[in-house]
């Protein structure tokens, strides 16, 4: 994407003036190329949502048309963590631009705790993987995947680990697994199903 800030013509003077200091501020700290795109991108939404309650200039937000502005915000097909986005894009604006009295009650704003749904696997689906996976084996070009299916179904390392794991980290005498975690260094061990054995 090309470097140069683009006033955007549906902005006032005030939010591109405001755009450019913040894309400018964003520079200068170093921000990665796609930490650039999203401030060029998210500063001229949030300037197009305030013109539209009548805020012109990012000096006039008033704490009425920061909560109208979440309110709004709210009412579009947006998820918690876009919201958050906005907020925090909205903070390095009246920062960059030296704006401290919005900047103050924008800074109180806390985003809503979204409760997340997890869902495990069933022993029963658990079980119908494993099922396949040693059918598997009896593919020649399907085995590795046979097998990784197999180490994460027991123990659920990282990929990553995984695609480094070597025979040595096999003991079939003590019939577990040992290998060093990449992120924190730790021993982890993993007993193997005695099932799976003669497969391994």
């Amino acid at each position: 994407m090309n470097n140069n800030i683009v006033d955007d013509e549906t902005l006032s003077d005030k939010w591109n003036a405001a755009r450019y200091e913040t894309i400018t501020r964003g520079r200068a700290k170093n921000n990665s190329q796609g930490t650039l795109d999203n401030l060029r991108r998210n500063t001229v939404y949030i300037g197009r949502e305030f013109q539209e309650i009548g805020v012109y200039d990012p000096a006039e937000i008033t704490k009425e048309s920061f909560t109208q502005w979440i309110e709004n915000l709210k009412q579009k097909p947006l998820g918690n963590s876009t919201i958050k986005k906005r907020v925090t894009t909205l903070k390095g604006i009246l920062e960059a631009n030296k704006l401290q009295e919005p900047e103050e009650f924008v800074s109180l704003w806390k985003a809503e705790k979204e409760v997340k749904e997890i869902r495990y696997w069933t022993v029963e689906e658990l079980e119908a993987m494993n099922n396949t996976a040693i059918n598997l084996f009896q593919n020649e070009k399907m085995k590795p995947r046979a097998m990784s299916h197999l180490i994460f179904s027991m123990m659920a390392p990282r990929i990553s680990d995984v695609a480094k794991f070597r025979w040595d980290y096999f003991d079939f005498n003590k019939k577990q697994i040992c290998f060093r975690a990449t992120k924190n260094r730790k021993n982890c061990y993993q007993y193997l199903e005695e099932r799976f054995i003669p497969l391994i």
